[in-house]
Order: structure tokens, then C-alpha cells, then sequence
């Protein structure tokens, strides 16, 4: 049953949420000698590094080529931690030592050590840090202002890794010129005032790009696995010392463990250390084996002038590719290969797990959606082997019409489509759309109604868009309190609560959750049948890692940039950021229009305040 409360009344029962690397694998890059497979062939063993980075194929190159070139190290044990975040200092010493400072920061140690240079705020930083610093400030990567209040041990941010890469390149002053250049970003509002030029410039040079979903995130912290694709990008942005061991060449002949290489029109043979990686260009991890006479590679030499890395320059097929267009004679039962009439000849192929299987309009299918009769245009591997199918229909039929009739099981319904009537089988699966894009189930469907349905070859419902409302309410406001029993939220400045069934959904942005994943201060919106209040659905955006803290304002340190509340009898202090947004009644606001004893709401996010909501009852 709905009922609405004071405000104040709802404060009292909110519950608060609170929420080093060693480096320098140097060029001596240790393997055992390379094996011969058999004559005139290459090793066919392929060994990573690093054990941990499997489900990383985006990431794999970089970290293995930056390992190897001394930039970045693993933690033992074969292991590289790639969903670890990496720290502010890892992060500038990364970008130092692709630079080529590494030699700077061992010689800036041992003066700082024996007194000879003097370095600012040496209790913030540890020793063995200290000519990494030095050299970070020398090169303006980091100015002294912004040590006084930086912990070095902290998460790096996305725009702070931008702010010392394109400092790292000498970009600042250009950087500065960009500052109220305007931001690409649906979410450029979060990025810091004074970080803008240089998110500008990351993105403009293709060193820190944005996601696919148009947001920079500029505040998400950078994993491992972020920063060594991030740092390789800036290693072939620029040349430093650490390339000197770094060849362009040209294949010319393979002998046993060692390869003839073409460099600067000059031959030179080379060899190869057992299990050295190779690397296509698109990043795909492949054997020793696959390097062909001809190709143009780029390598990696160790301090012997031994190959430790391979990477193939332009576009790799493992195989040469074939195409032919046809129609599907045969298939076999357990989908292990096809057979095609191509001209006048029948070729059997076999289907492999990278198979890719394309419909009309894009719609990508499975080899079980392929038909004895289709015409398809295919291309072969020289080992027969079919990489991808292109078939020439609809895996779908899309129709729009009224619904005439639904069975009462719901194993049917039947639609008026033109000036006939198609009956269409329902599965468990068939996804049921309203307007306003909320989700509902095929009971919800009445006879009358206008859809627009997809279906798939037996005729079933994949999919159906409604053309009316959901007899629905929603309700949208900021969570203030929830348990097994009942939700209570701000919505239009009024205190708003309903009972709760236990098992009611709950849909975070990218996947489901439930009751307990929820957080005061959240942003929700509730789905509610409108006869009897109960509370369907639950949607909520945010981000997993955000908290909602409620307490009364005490003060704002604006200098210090810095929170007073009170919460409960005890007050605590939060930092928040020039980028924090400030809001009143859901209104923008600035922090000058906060008042003392107001009911404040803090949105924490990795430890820091992402969002000021104050509510004053009027």
C-alpha cells in the first residue's frame, strides 16, 4: 500500500553506507634456447609470460611487449594482476621509464640519498621512489602544488593518467590552450576544470580515447591491463632509449633457430629465444610457426641481440583466405562441416568454433540457422576450413498488426497482419516491449492491442514492441530506504514508499541484481501496477562501486576542498573534487547555495565525493 511521510521522518531511519610495484624486467629477457620442431621450421611451442592474462586479448600485446621492453613487471609466480588498479606513482614511473628515464631516476636516488639534490615532501613519498619523483617533477609531469595533497598511493584516474602522458610528450602548454575547448563526451560535465586540455589531447592523439557508449569516464580508476595498452601507445608516439633494441625488418629466410632478417637494406641473421610471443597486428597471440618468408615484422632484441619478441606488420590470415559463392547441398548432423555447390562442383568444408555466420540486414546467426538450399558466399581457409557464411535471406521475419486472439496458456496468439490472420507460437524466451521501453510479460498482452513482432524460422516470437503504455505507474526519485518489506523514496520532494515483495526485480544498467545490491542514494524508478501499489520493478542507475552517505551539513572547507556532515552525534569530513556536482531539491546548485542544517546526501565513488545533494522540506 502507498503512503507518504515527512521527509525528516525518513532521514532518521536512513542507515549509512560507508564505504608498489617492483619493476625492471631489463632487455635480458631470460628464456631457454629455441628447440627445432624439424628442419627449416620454426618451434611450434608458444608460452606467455604471464598466466593471468588469458581473458585479456585486447590487453595480451602490450603487456607483453612493455614487460619485455623494462616498462612494466609482473608480481611472481607468472602472474600480472591486470584487474588491479594501478597507483598514481605506477603510473608516472611507467610513463618515465617509456620515456627513457629510468637511468635519470637511479642517478636522482642516489644524490637525493647522499644529500646532494634536495627533494620537497620526502615524509609523503618512500625512498625507493624518490628519484622517480624528482625526475617526474623536473620533466613537469608533476608540480609541487599538486604533490602537497596527492597520496602517490592512490588509484589513478583516467584524467590524471592523460594529465602526465601528454605531459610525459612536452604537450602542457598546448594542453592549457584546449581548456574550455569543448569535450566530445555525454559525460565531459565530470571531467575536472583543470584536466579538460588534456583529456582533449589524449583523446585527439588516440592515447586515451572514450567508450563506445560516447563517455570518457574521466573518474573511473585504470586498471593494469588499461595502463600497459595505454603506455604501449605512447611508446610509439615517441623514440626514447628503450627502442634502441627495437627493428623494423623484412623476412628473408628461415634457418632452423634462426631467422635472415632485411633492416636499413642490410641482411643480418638473428637468433630466437625457445617460446619468444608473436603477435599479429590486430593482437591475436600466435606460434613461431606462422612467421612466413616475406612477411614485415617488427622485433624486440635483448641486450645479446637475441629476438625475444615478434610482432607480423599488416594484416594477418592464418592461411591465405578464398572466397566462393554457392548453395548449401548438405549439412552434416553434428555441424562439422557443409557441403557447397560451387559452379558445377560440390566441395565439402569444416566448420571450426571461429565460424561466423551472417544473415540479411547484419543479423548474426549460428551454423544451425544454415539451410540445405541457401545461397551463401563463404570464405575458405587453404586447410578447407570455413571462416566465415554469408547467407542470402532473413534469419528473421518482422510483421506489424493487431492482436486478434491469445491462447489461454499462452502457447499462441494470434494477429490480424493485412487482410489475414498468422498465429505465432510463444516461448519462454519471446521478450515482451511497451512504451517507454519497459519490459513486460505476454499476460500483459490484451486482444486490440497494436504490435510489432520478430520472428524467427519456426515460427515463434522473438520479440514484441507494444503500442501502448503498460498499465503501470512509475515512480522516479533518489532511494532513501529499503528492506525486504518496504522501498521509500524522494520523488518531487515528497517521500513516497510501497511494500515489497522479497523476490522483486531489480535491473542495475548492466545486469540484474537484488534487494541487498541496493544503496541509499541511489537513482531509481519504480514500475508499479496501478490497482493494487505493488512494486514490480525495480530500475537503478548507478555504478556498483558508488555509496550514499545522509547526514546533516555542518560546513563546507572550500580552500580544502573538503565536506563537513553530521551523522547521528558524530560529524565526519569527506573530500570532494572541483568536478563534484551540487544539487538542491534536485535542482543544479553551487556550494555557495548550501545552508547550514541542511539534510545532505554525499554520492561516494572510490572514495571520493562524486555528487552534494541537499533537501530542504518547503
Amino acid at each position: 500500500m502507498k503512503k507518504i511521510v515527512s521527509f525528516m521522518l525518513a532521514l532518521l531511519l536512513i542507515m549509512s553506507v560507508t564505504m608498489t610495484d617492483t619493476y625492471a624486467m631489463n632487455n635480458n629477457y631470460k628464456h631457454k634456447s629455441l628447440k627445432i620442431a624439424k628442419k627449416g621450421y620454426l618451434s611450434i611451442g608458444i608460452t606467455k609470460q604471464f598466466k593471468d592474462i588469458d581473458d585479456y586479448d585486447w590487453a595480451e600485446k602490450a603487456i607483453e611487449r612493455m614487460a619485455i621492453k623494462g616498462v612494466i613487471k609482473g608480481y611472481g609466480e607468472g602472474t600480472y594482476q591486470p584487474k588491479r588498479s594501478v597507483t598514481k606513482l605506477e603510473a608516472i614511473i611507467m610513463a618515465l621509464r617509456v620515456m627513457g628515464y629510468e637511468d635519470m631516476a637511479r642517478i636522482n636516488l642516489d644524490r637525493i640519498k647522499k644529500g646532494a639534490k634536495k627533494l620537497k615532501n620526502k615524509g609523503k613519498i618512500e625512498v625507493w621512489a624518490y628519484g622517480y619523483v624528482d625526475v617526474a617533477l623536473e620533466k613537469g609531469i608533476l608540480d609541487e602544488f599538486e604533490l602537497i595533497d596527492m597520496n602517490l598511493n592512490e588509484p589513478a584516474k583516467r584524467h590524471e593518467v592523460a594529465k602526465y602522458i601528454i605531459r610525459a610528450l612536452g604537450y602542457e602548454e598546448e594542453a592549457e590552450e584546449y581548456m574550455n575547448k569543448e569535450l566530445r563526451f555525454i559525460d565531459a560535465e565530470a571531467v575536472q576544470l583543470g584536466s579538460v586540455g588534456y583529456v582533449y589531447l589524449a583523446d585527439k592523439k588516440g592515447i586515451i580515447k572514450g567508450y563506445p557508449d560516447k563517455t570518457y569516464r574521466p573518474n573511473k580508476s585504470i586498471t593494469r591491463a588499461e595502463m600497459a595498452v595505454l603506455i604501449a601507445r605512447l611508446d610509439d608516439s615517441v623514440y626514447s632509449d628503450i627502442d634502441e633494441n627495437e627493428k623494423f625488418a623484412e623476412l628473408v629466410a628461415i634457418r632452423e633457430n634462426k631467422l635472415i632478417l632485411k633492416i636499413d637494406d642490410r641482411n643480418k641473421e638473428y637468433r630466437i629465444l625457445e617460446n619468444a610471443p608473436v603477435y599479429t597486428k590486430d593482437g591475436k597471440y600466435v606460434s613461431t610457426r606462422e612467421l612466413e618468408v616475406g612477411m614485415e615484422i617488427k622485433i624486440q632484441l635483448n641486450d645479446e641481440g637475441i629476438i625475444v619478441f615478434f610482432e607480423i606488420k599488416g594484416d594477418y590470415n592464418k592461411d591465405t583466405v578464398k572466397e566462393y559463392t554457392g548453395e548449401v547441398e548438405d549439412i552434416d548432423n553434428d555441424y562439422e562441416w557443409i557441403e557447397l555447390e560451387i559452379g558445377n562442383r560440390d566441395r565439402k568444408y569444416y566448420v571450426i568454433d571461429e565460424t561466423k555466420v551472417v544473415f540479411d540486414h547484419g543479423v548474426e546467426g549460428d551454423i544451425e540457422d544454415v539451410k540445405v538450399g541457401d545461397k551463401v558466399y563463404v570464405k575458405i581457409r587453404e586447410d578447407d576450413e570455413i571462416v566465415y557464411i554469408e547467407v542470402d535471406r532473413e534469419l528473421y521475419h518482422e510483421y506489424k498488426g493487431e492482436v486478434e486472439d491469445i491462447d489461454g496458456d499462452y502457447d499462441w496468439i494470434e494477429i490480424d497482419i493485412g487482410s489475414k490472420d498468422k498465429r505465432f507460437d510463444i516461448t519462454d524466451e519471446t521478450k515482451v516491449i511497451f512504451e517507454d521501453d519497459i519490459e513486460g510479460d505476454i499476460e500483459d498482452i490484451k486482444i486490440g492491442d497494436e504490435v510489432e513482432v520478430k520472428i524467427n524460422e519456426d515460427e515463434e516470437i522473438e520479440y514484441m514492441e507494444v503500442d501502448r503504455e503498460l498499465d503501470y505507474d512509475v515512480y522516479e526519485g533518489l532511494l532513501l530506504e529499503v528492506d525486504d518489506e518496504e522501498i521509500s523514496i524522494l520523488s518531487s520532494k515528497k517521500v513516497i514508499s510501497f511494500e515489497l515483495e522479497k523476490h522483486v526485480k531489480v535491473e542495475f544498467k548492466d545486469r540484474e541484481g537484488d534487494l541487498d545490491d541496493l544503496m541509499v542514494g541511489d537513482e531509481v524508478k519504480l514500475i508499479v501496477d496501478e490497482d493494487d501499489d505493488e512494486v514490480l520493478e525495480i530500475q537503478v542507475d548507478r555504478k556498483y562501486n558508488a555509496v550514499g552517505i545522509a547526514g546533516k551539513l555542518i560546513i563546507v572547507y572550500e580552500d580544502e576542498r573538503q565536506i563537513a556532515i553530521k551523522q547521528d552525534t558524530k560529524v565526519k569530513i569527506y573530500d570532494y573534487k572541483s568536478s563534484t556536482n551540487v544539487y538542491v531539491n534536485d535542482d543544479r546548485a553551487k556550494l555557495s547555495d548550501l545552508e547550514e542544517d541542511d539534510n545532505i546526501l554525499l554520492i561516494v565513488d572510490d572514495g571520493e565525493v562524486e555528487e552534494i545533494r541537499a533537501y530542504r522540506v518547503e
